[in-house]
């Protein structure tokens, strides 16, 4: 019997992406149960959901493989495998993946957004490059949530390599445009903590922990790196009870 080139219709291909997002979310779910479980001191069932949650995340990953080889110039599925790919640690493959996506669609907004994102946390050697695909992201569509998102990136982008007045401005931009955007206000709460402006920051960081606690630990890491450096530059503020954190 002859070979027989098969074609899958395109509905059960659009299922195995389903079935990936169904698979995604389960193993998302069982990992959030890990650490209740070790807490309760119940090692075993820790043990179980995290190996469930591993094969979910296979099985997951096998489902947008195949459907990428029968699909393999959809774009929205390759920007979710992307997303896959990063929010699995496997941030290099992540840019290879949205390069492909890239090359079908080289001016879609949301996927120079994505790659920018993932240049920018593979460290020095691509900072240039996020820099220069972030910025391109804010050309296209200067007033848009992926332009906001893109300055915001901007902003931690230079704020880890130190170029504090790059960041400030790239928060404030990402303000402009999305002005109640956590991610933002934590940027420029690190900030005015750098600059010595402690009741300004004071201010932002109450309202900030009254809107959502998560959010006000979250800035903690921004905070203690931005009094750090506030010492490291020998920065002085009034030595008083409302200057004080």
């Amino acid at each position: 019997v002859s070979a027989a080139f098969v074609v899958v219709p395109a509905h059960a291909s659009q299922q195995q992406i389903e079935q990936a997002r169904e698979k995604t979310a389960e193993a998302q779910k069982e990992l959030r149960a890990v650490g209740p479980a070790m807490s309760r001191g119940e090692r075993e069932s820790a043990r179980q959901y995290e190996e469930d949650a591993n094969r979910h995340f296979r099985e997951a990953g096998d489902l947008y493989r195949h459907h990428l080889s029968e699909s393999p110039r959809d774009v929205e599925a390759l920007l979710e495998y992307a997303g896959f790919q990063g929010f699995r640690g496997d941030t290099d493959l992540a840019v290879e993946t949205l390069r492909q996506a890239i090359e079908i669609e080289p001016e879609r907004p949301a996927t120079l957004l994505a790659l920018g994102q993932h240049l920018s946390m593979l460290g020095e050697k691509h900072c240039g490059e996020a820099e220069r695909i972030l910025r391109r992201v804010t050309a296209l569509e200067p007033d848009s949530d992926d332009a906001a998102s893109a300055w915001g990136t901007l902003g931690t982008h230079y704020w880890r390599l130190h170029v504090y007045d790059l960041s400030r401005e790239a928060f404030e931009k990402a303000r402009a445009i999305q002005p109640d955007k956590p991610g933002t206000s934590i940027g420029l709460i690190a900030q005015d903590v750098r600059e010595g402006k402690v009741l300004a920051a004071s201010d932002a960081l109450d309202a900030l922990s009254q809107a959502s606690p998560q959010l006000a630990s979250a800035a903690d890491r921004f905070v203690h790196e931005a009094l750090a450096e506030f010492d490291r530059t020998r920065r002085w503020f009034p030595d008083t009870a409302e200057n004080h954190l």
